[in-house]
């Protein structure tokens, strides 16, 4: 922890801090509301309980909150009990301004991960060199003034792979940070669910821990609280996930079918639907415009009929199911290398005068060739320092989480059934492992320079900590 609270590490963060803040000042002018810097609050994101509820039922809102994980309404909910004021719209505008200032932290925190993670593969200035360059990246601004869970997501993600990172040499004093940052990523964004702990578990394998030293540590104590989540969610909704509200849909996109008329209407008299009378007074208690499905039976409901019909559709018609699978990939992968900037209009980052610039090397075909790239670089320096068995397992345990993400987000990112039109938002999810495949770059791209130098200088200079294994 004292690498984590050195004088450069403090630096970094507070310009970081005080750069996006001021951000936030200069352009507050140009806002519709003099608040917001997109077009809604957190109060309208469709993953949010009313914040009025959340205020005057705290404990009630979170124990039958269905629609998401927990944490983000929990911090609304806190900031809520400290506002003198039970008006809507004071609610509203005060939470959000406490979001905005949480939000200016998470975003400096982020930028202290990559110094401090392309510092320790490389060199300071080169560490230095990679935060200033992320600080000014649009997409890392636009997601810390956009008031929903991708920049929360995106922090934790970042912090549990430095955190697994960090256990190579079977170093288990590092397991009770690994444990908080998997709660957190838990009971922030639904992508990451129980079907995770195998993936850590097998990391973990990989790193040489046994099964002993992972159920009996903070990790099996982590494991035990989101086992206990589960249960509740089952008992209370009939479901293992911490969302009932796009996982239905979800899975029809998966399979790419679009449940008709009949097939909702059948399965309407045959399920039953035992919702919680004490959520179903809440939520008919705090109605509100916007929001057409939300935290009430009604998404509890089209979330077990479109479940139902899509499962049976797989198992009706497996061989177009898995053809379909690969249709749906296919397709949210092209929108999940899209600029990250591009979800939405921001008054922010619509005004950046180099954002051209990133949303070019930061989408599409051109970072698509810097992360092959930087693969084949990686490559040839485990060829060329001899990296033995253990070092390549090492690396394979960091590789495995970010392609579960990578694979779960594309695989399951298209929604059918509950809107209009398909719905896909992938490139917004692609910010969640946008500072890892930044860092990944980065280091790759100092490593590729030094193979460069060697073979073009005759002379044995070496560039500085070259000799460095690259422990990705």
């Amino acid at each position: 922890m004292k690498r984590m609270f050195n004088r450069n590490n403090i630096i970094v963060f507070f310009t970081s801090f005080i750069f996006i803040i001021s951000l936030e000042i200069y352009f507050k002018p140009y806002t519709i509301d003099g608040i917001h810097f997109q077009e809604w609050s957190s109060d309208w994101v469709l993953q949010t309980l009313p914040i009025k509820q959340l205020k005057e039922y705290p404990v009630l809102s979170l124990w039958y909150l269905h629609i998401q994980p927990p944490l983000y309404d929990t911090f609304r909910m806190l900031i809520a009990q400290f506002i003198d004021s039970h008006d809507t719209s004071v609610l509203i505008k005060n939470v959000d301004k406490a979001l905005y200032f949480i939000f200016a932290l998470l975003y400096s925190f982020i930028t202290t991960f990559i110094f401090l993670w392309v510092s320790r593969l490389t060199s300071a200035n080169y560490g230095l060199l990679a935060a200033f360059i992320w600080i000014l990246h649009p997409a890392s601004i636009f997601y810390a003034t956009l008031l929903e869970t991708t920049l929360l997501s995106s922090f934790g993600f970042t912090w549990f792979l430095y955190e697994l990172w960090r256990l190579k040499n079977n170093n288990k004093t590092g397991f009770v940070r690994l444990s908080i940052s998997l709660l957190f990523i838990y009971f922030t964004k639904s992508i990451f669910q129980w079907y995770f702990i195998p993936v850590l578990i097998f990391s973990l394998l990989l790193l040489r821990f046994s099964i002993k030293s992972i159920f009996f540590s903070s990790i099996g104590i982590s494991i035990l609280i989101i086992s206990l989540f589960i249960t509740k969610q089952y008992i209370l909704f009939n479901t293992t996930l911490t969302t009932t509200l796009n996982a239905g849909t979800h899975l029809c996109g998966i399979v790419w079918h679009n449940p008709t008329k009949n097939e909702i209407n059948k399965a309407n008299k045959i399920l039953e639907f035992n919702y919680p009378k004490d959520s179903k007074k809440l939520s008919a208690k705090y109605k509100y415009s916007g929001k057409k499905y939300g935290n009430n039976e009604k998404s509890f409901k089209q979330n077990l009929i479109f479940s139902h019909i899509c499962k049976n559709y797989f198992f009706e018609q497996p061989i177009i199911s898995l053809s379909n699978i690969s249709k749906n990939f296919i397709l949210s992968f092209t929108k999940f290398m899209r600029p990250s900037s591009s979800y939405r209009s921001n008054v922010i980052v619509d005004n950046l005068p180099w954002r051209y610039y990133y949303d070019f090397v930061f989408g599409k075909l051109f970072f698509l060739i810097l992360i092959i790239i930087s693969f084949f670089v990686w490559c040839l320096n485990k060829i060329i320092h001899k990296h033995d068995k253990k070092d390549i397992l090492y690396s394979i345990s960091i590789v495995i989480p970010i392609l579960y993400f990578i694979l779960i987000a594309n695989i399951g990112g298209v929604h059918i059934g509950e809107y209009p039109s398909i719905w896909i938002e992938t490139q917004r999810l692609k910010f969640i492992i946008e500072p890892i495949l930044y860092i990944f770059i980065f280091v790759q791209l100092y490593n590729l320079s030094c193979l460069l130098y060697k073979v073009t200088n005759t002379s044995k200079k070496t560039c500085s900590r070259n000799n460095q294994i690259n422990k990705y």
